[in-house]
């Protein structure tokens, strides 16, 4: 009786399987990866050409200050130390939100409305101060919840899932166009990748600036052991004994040459003054 499990024809068969090609592979899934990677390439080349832009900008104030400290180094006479260039926070971003809530503390305090439990003399004093410190820290993040329109980079993004993503946002100073400040994290739409990256082809090798439009919401919170901004300054310490963290809830993202506050800007830096 013949045999049809023979070695030979067995040994064959593996070496066929084996030297299959991977052109047999699923057409859709090497389609797809293709895309991945176009889309990834995008994302790279888009946070590259912010990336830039910002060093650029950076040396630029280095070649100023260069200058400067040359003029004065060949001045005659003793030549003073060059005043420190700090770069302006605007209003419009998270660090301006956080100088106006320090401002209104200090206002509070000047005007009386609310006491240091920090300079209290005894726990009676001390503890009136805290309930109207808690009161002041109410009011004010129910007051300051607020719409927002925040020049901004896009120095990263992803996406999460068919339903998710996220972009890191990068505040925006428009008038020295440099980068101020931490960058914050938000979710968004999916949808809202393909537009940006949209907007960075339009740039054509310039920096892309966007507007971003949401809701900031303070979370002022009383800390008896928070003395000092320390290290880190994370929560962002207000006063003694005061703290924040903060929220944004996206609403859009758009282009900042196209916004209406970036119109107004301009008309404005335009128009003449008066004396």
């Amino acid at each position: 009786m013949t045999n049809d499990l023979n070695p030979r024809n067995f040994v064959l068969a593996m070496c066929l399987f084996l030297a299959m090609p991977a052109s047999f592979l699923p057409a859709a899934q090497a389609q797809n990866r293709e895309a991945d990677l176009a889309r990834e390439n995008e994302r790279l080349q888009g946070q590259n050409a912010d990336l830039e832009a910002a060093l650029e900008a950076a040396m630029r104030k280095i070649e100023g200050l260069e200058k400067r400290i040359q003029e004065l180094e060949s001045a005659p006479g003793k030549a003073s130390s060059p005043t420190p260039v700090t770069i302006e926070i605007p209003e419009a971003s998270p660090g301006g939100a956080v100088e106006k809530i320090r401002n209104a503390y200090t206002e509070a305090i000047a005007s009386g409305d609310i006491q240091s439990p920090a300079t209290a003399k005894d726990d009676a004093s001390r503890s009136r101060a805290v309930r109207g410190l808690q009161k002041w820290i109410a009011a004010t993040n129910r007051k300051l919840k607020q719409r927002i329109e925040w020049p901004v980079l896009v120095t990263d993004m992803e996406q999460l899932s068919p339903t998710s993503a996220r972009i890191q946002l990068t505040p925006w100073n428009p008038k020295e166009k440099v980068s101020c400040g931490d960058p914050f994290v938000i979710g968004v739409p999916p949808r809202v990748l393909e537009n940006i990256r949209r907007s960075r082809l339009r740039a054509e090798g310039e920096t892309a600036v966007f507007m971003f439009e949401g809701v900031f919401v303070p979370k002022i919170s009383y800390n008896p052991e928070r003395t000092e901004i320390g290290a880190f300054d994370n929560p962002r310490f207000i006063a003694p004994g005061v703290e924040m963290r903060w929220n944004v809830d996206y609403k859009a993202i758009v282009d900042y040459k196209t916004s209406k506050k970036s119109t107004d800007t301009k008309k404005s830096s335009t128009s003449p003054g008066k004396g």
